[in-house]
């Protein structure tokens, strides 16, 4: 089993620029926080079949314990 945890910048806006012409495309601009950030954490299993991690769903462990 493999455990992965990425740490990314948290977004804060997400802004969508385009245009009103014909054949003019568009594109989005995230804004990140300078300070805060998030974190996800992904756990894989081996595979023989597929000779690869095949990642693992967290709903097969039941639900959380409320808090």
């Amino acid at each position: 089993m493999k455990l992965a945890r990425t740490t990314r910048p948290l977004v804060v806006d997400k802004k969508l620029h385009y245009s009103n012409r014909g054949g003019g495309g568009s594109h989005v601009e995230y804004v990140y926080s300078d300070t805060e950030t998030t974190s996800r954490i992904r756990l894989y299993r081996w595979s023989e079949p597929l000779s690869d991690w095949e990642e693992i769903d967290a709903s097969a462990f039941g639900e959380p314990p409320s808090r």
